[in-house]
This record gives C-alpha cells, sequence and structure tokens, in this order.
C-alpha cells in the first residue's frame, strides 16, 4: 500500500515539472506527522509552481482519513478547494 501511494504522490509531483516561476505554496497540510511531511514533499514542486491551480490528496490508511488541500480554487479569493470545489480531469495521450 505504501509503495503504491508513494507511486501516485510521485507522479503527481512530476505533472508540473517544466520550468515555471514559482509561488508561496498554500495548503492545510499542518507538517506534523511523517505522513503529513511525506505529502509534503512528494508534492512541493508541483504545488510551488506558479500554472498550478488547486487541488486535493485524500488517503485512507487504517481506518482514517487523511485530505491535505493545496493551492487556490478561486485565487481572486484566495480560498483552498473544499469539499464542495468540482475539479476538472483530463487525460493527455500521445
Amino acid at each position: 500500500m505504501k509503495a503504491y501511494l508513494m507511486s501516485i504522490l510521485l507522479l503527481a509531483s512530476c505533472l508540473g515539472c517544466k520550468e515555471d516561476a514559482t509561488q508561496p505554496i498554500v495548503t492545510n497540510n499542518p507538517l506534523t506527522s511523517s505522513l503529513d511531511q511525506t505529502v509534503h514533499s512528494a508534492v512541493e514542486k508541483y504545488a510551488s509552481a506558479s500554472s498550478t491551480g488547486g487541488f486535493v490528496i485524500g488517503i485512507f490508511r487504517n481506518d482514517s482519513t487523511f485530505i491535505y488541500r493545496y493551492g487556490h480554487s478561486n485565487k481572486k479569493a484566495h480560498q483552498l478547494p473544499d469539499e464542495n470545489t468540482i475539479h476538472l480531469l483530463w487525460i493527455t495521450q500521445k
């Protein structure tokens, strides 16, 4: 399970790996546990890219749910994504 989780997080962190201006990372991640720190380090480069919008990472582990919100769902209002945020997903094929 841990290897699967890390694969997903590493994939997410590489989605924005192009050269881009950076921005401060806005998040609700408290960075207090090792899981918090692992998630943050995996997405740090992607989350700090100025072209990155808001995103949410949900983890289910040992009957517990962990929700990490990054970026803005509305940049003008500076709001973190929440349970009402609609995320647009797409797949690019070559």
